[in-house]
C-alpha cells in the first residue's frame, strides 16, 4: 500500500493499522502514541520488561492508525517530527540499556535512517516523488523497526541486532538512494546537452 505521506516512513504495520481509519486527529493520535512510549519507556526504569513491549506495541499501534486519520490541515507538519523523535529516542533508550558497547551501534543505526529520512524530503522537493515503496518495505518502515528492536533487548542481544539492522538499512538506502540521484544527474545532462 503506498503511502499518503511518504514523510512519515511508513512500512507494512503503519499500512496495516491505517487501514482501520479510527476517528479524530492524526495528531492527537500521534500525541498519545508517543505519550504512551515514552510514559511506558520511564516506568520501566533501566531494564526492558514487558512494561517497555507494551508501550512500543500501542505506540505502534496508535502510530499507525494515525496514517488513516483525519489530517489536521494546520499542524500536520508536525506528525513526521513526532515519528522520527519517538523511533530516534527510543533506540538511543534502548542502546543506553543496552551499555556502553551499544553506543557505537546506535550511532551507526541513526546515521543510516537519518541518511534515508534526508533522502526523502530531498527527492520530494527535486525529484517530486519518494523512494519507491520496495524500499520503504525493506527497511521495516518505523513501526517494524521499533518492536524488532524492543524485542532484542528484551532478549539482551540488542547490540547484533542493532547492528545487523544498521548495516541492512545503510546498504539498501544508500545504494539506492545513489542510484536514484544518478539517474536524475544523467537526465540532466542529456537535457543541457540537447538544447
Amino acid at each position: 500500500m503506498e503511502s499518503a505521506h511518504p514523510y512519515r516512513d511508513d512500512g507494512p504495520l503503519a499500512g496495516l493499522w491505517s487501514r482501520w481509519h479510527v476517528g479524530g486527529s492524526s495528531l492527537l493520535l500521534m500525541l498519545l502514541a508517543v505519550a504512551l512510549l515514552f510514559t511506558c519507556l520511564r516506568l520501566d526504569g533501566a531494564d526492558t520488561s514487558w512494561i517497555t513491549v507494551g508501550g512500543v506495541a500501542l505506540f505502534v499501534f496508535a502510530a499507525g492508525a494515525s496514517a488513516g486519520a483525519r489530517p489536521a490541515p494546520l499542524v500536520q507538519w508536525l506528525v513526521p517530527p513526532l515519528l522520527r523523535i519517538s523511533e530516534y529516542g527510543l533506540i538511543v533508550w534502548l542502546g543506553l540499556r543496552s551499555g556502553t558497547d551499544a553506543l557505537a551501534v546506535v550511532y551507526g543505526l541513526l546515521a543510516a535512517l537519518a541518511f534515508h529520512h534526508y533522502d526523502i524530503v530531498y527527492r520530494l522537493r527535486h525529484q517530486s516523488a519518494p523512494p519507491p515503496m520496495w524500499v520503504r518495505s525493506i527497511g521495516g518502515g518505523w513501526g517494524l523497526r521499533t518492536l524488532l528492536l524492543t524485542f532484542a533487548s528484551l532478549t539482551d542481544v540488542f547490540v547484533p541486532v542493532a547492528a545487523a539492522l544498521a548495516v541492512w538499512c545503510a546498504m539498501f538506502y544508500v545504494a539506492e538512494s545513489v542510484h536514484s540521484w544518478t539517474k536524475v544527474a544523467q537526465t540532466e545532462r542529456r537535457n543541457l546537452a540537447g538544447q
